[in-house]
C-alpha cells in the first residue's frame, strides 16, 4: 500500500489561544503540546466561518460559504460539489466518518458527509462494531461507573479501524465535541483548573442552563464568567487526556498522516458575547492546526497566516490527486505544504444568522442588537483585520497593537480601511454564489432533533 492513511480530526469549538503549546499560560494540553513537537504547527490558521455547518462544508469542499451555500440560512450542502471523501474514493481510499456527538455532520441532516463509505453518528452503532473483547470491556466499564464518553468510544473505533488489515488506504474523519457547550469536564480536570472553588450552584447553572444565559451574556456576573472560562479550560484538558492513546498509536504507525484542527473557536465573555455566535473576532475564527507527517522527524512552525479550508487542497496534494476540475498546479498552489506558504490575506464570513437568531429569541424574546443581527465578512492581513457588517459601521483592528480587537481604528486609518474593504468586496464578488437545492431547516427526524436541541442549536 503506497498511499498513506489520512486521519483528519476536528476538535470542535477549540480556540487557538487555549492550548498551552500556543502560548496559553495554563497547562491545558500537555499531550498535544508534546505531539506538536513532531508536527508542522500553524500559528495563524483562520477558518472561513464561525460555526460547524459552513466551516465543515468549507473544509470538505475547499470553498467559501458564499460558494457552497451551506449556512445558517439553509444548512445543507447540495450535490453540486465534490467532497474530499468523494475525491479520495477515486484514489481507492476507504472513507469513514465518526461524529458521535455532532448531529450536523451526517449525510441525512446536512449532506456534508456525502461520499463517505461509512459514517458513525451513534455511540451504540460504534460499540457494536467493536471486537467481542472490546464490547465486554465497554460493558464492564459502563456497569462500574459512568459510561465511557463519546470521545473515548470514537477514539477506540478509530484505533480499531487503523489496526485492521486492508487492501486500500484509509481516510478517517473524526469530530470530537468535548469543548462544546455544555461544558462537562473530567472531575480531575475540574480540580486542576479550580472549578471546585466556585459555588456549586454557579457551576451547575453554567453547565446545565447554558441555553438560558448564552443569549443574555450581560446576565452573568464576573465570577460566573471566570468560572465559565475555567470550565472551558478543564474541557480542553479533558479532551487532551483522551487524545493520548490515539496520538501514541499514530506515532507508532509509519504510514499514517494526521491533521488536527478546529472548525471554530468560542466566545467566553469577550465583546460581551458567549458561544460561537454573531461575530468574526479571532476568538471564533483563529484556530489550532497541526499536520503530522511520519517521514518528517522534526517539528516546524509556520507563523504566516493561512486559510483553513485549504486543508482540502493539502489532502489532495498528499495523495497526488488530479482531475479536470482540480489541476495539479491549482492544488499545489493552495496546499498548506507548499514551500513558503503565506496567505497575505485570508477571509471569513457569517451569513445572516437565521437559525441563531431564532434560537436566541426563543430564550430571550427581548434580544435586539442591529450590530449583531446581520451578515458579516472579514479580511485579515498579518497586521490588520477589517470586518464588514451589513448596514453597520466599518470595523478595523490593528492585530499587533490590539490583538483582542477592542479598539476600532477606522477613523484613524481611513486609507487602510478603504483598501481592505475593496479587497474584501473584490474577493467575494469574484466568487460564484451557489443556491442550495434543498431547504432542510425544519425537516429533522426525532433523533437528530433531540441531538441538536441538546447542543443548543434548536
Amino acid at each position: 500500500m503506497n498511499q498513506p492513511n489520512i486521519f483528519f480530526i476536528v476538535l470542535d469549538t477549540l480556540r487557538y489561544d487555549r492550548l498551552s503549546c500556543n502560548g496559553y499560560n495554563k497547562q491545558t494540553s500537555p499531550n498535544l503540546d508534546a505531539f506538536a513537537n513532531h508536527c508542522i504547527s500553524f500559528k495563524n490558521a483562520i477558518t472561513s466561518a464561525p460555526w460547524s455547518v459552513p466551516s465543515h462544508a468549507s473544509l470538505f469542499t475547499g470553498r467559501f460559504s458564499t460558494e457552497h451555500g451551506a449556512t445558517s440560512e439553509n444548512p445543507y450542502l447540495d450535490g453540486h460539489f465534490s467532497t474530499i471523501a468523494e475525491l479520495l474514493k477515486k484514489k481507492n481510499y476507504d472513507t469513514l466518518s465518526i461524529a458521535l456527538s455532532n448531529a450536523w455532520l451526517s449525510k441525512s441532516t446536512t449532506n456534508i458527509t456525502k461520499g463517505f463509505d461509512q459514517e458513525f453518528t451513534d455511540r451504540k452503532d460504534a460499540v457494536r462494531s467493536f471486537s467481542m473483547i472490546d464490547r465486554i470491556v465497554y460493558k464492564i466499564k459502563s456497569n462500574l461507573k459512568r459510561r465511557p464518553r463519546h470521545t473515548q468510544v470514537a477514539i477506540k473505533l478509530a484505533q480499531n479501524k487503523l489496526s485492521q488489515t486492508r487492501n486500500n488506504p484509509l481516510f478517517l474523519f473524526m469530530n470530537l465535541m468535548d469543548v462544546h457547550m455544555p461544558f462537562e469536564p473530567y472531575k480531575s480536570s475540574s480540580h486542576k483548573f479550580q472549578v471546585n472553588t466556585f459555588p456549586e450552584k454557579d457551576v451547575t447553572f453554567l453547565i446545565k442552563a447554558f441555553k438560558k444565559y448564552r443569549s443574555k451574556p450581560e446576565s452573568l456576573t464576573g465570577l460566573q464568567i471566570d468560572c465559565l472560562n475555567k470550565l472551558y479550560d478543564a474541557c480542553v484538558h479533558t479532551l487532551d487526556a483522551q487524545l493520548l492513546t490515539l496520538l501514541n498509536t499514530i506515532k507508532k504507525n509509519d504510514n499514517t498522516i494526521l491533521i488536527i484542527t478546529s472548525d471554530h473557536g468560542e466566545s467566553l465573555g469577550e465583546h460581551q458575547l458567549l458561544s460561537h455566535w454573531l461575530s468574526l473576532y479571532d476568538t471564533l475564527i483563529k484556530v489550532p492546526l497541526m499536520i503530522y507527517l511520519p517521514n518528517k522527524k522534526e517539528g516546524q512552525v509556520i507563523t504566516e497566516q493561512v486559510q483553513l479550508h485549504n486543508i482540502f487542497h493539502t489532502i489532495l496534494d498528499i495523495v497526488n490527486f488530479e482531475d479536470e476540475n482540480h489541476t495539479k498546479a491549482f492544488i499545489q498552489k493552495n496546499s498548506l505544504l507548499a514551500p513558503n506558504v503565506n496567505h497575505k490575506f485570508v477571509f471569513s464570513e457569517h451569513a445572516y444568522p437565521k437559525i441563531t437568531l431564532k434560537n436566541i429569541k426563543k430564550d430571550n424574546p427581548d434580544f435586539k442588537n442591529e450590530k449583531l443581527e446581520c451578515a458579516k465578512k472579514s479580511i485579515r492581513s498579518n497586521q490588520y483585520k477589517y470586518i464588514y457588517s451589513v448596514g453597520q459601521p466599518d470595523q478595523l483592528y490593528n492585530l499587533i497593537e490590539d490583538p483582542d480587537e477592542n479598539k476600532n481604528i477606522t477613523n484613524e486609518a481611513p486609507e487602510i480601511t478603504k483598501e481592505l474593504k475593496e479587497r474584501l468586496f473584490n474577493k467575494f464578488n469574484g466568487l460564484t454564489k451557489h443556491s442550495p437545492d434543498k431547504d432542510t431547516t425544519t425537516s429533522y427526524d426525532n433523533t437528530t432533533q433531540k441531538k441538536l436541541e441538546d447542543l443548543g442549536y434548536l
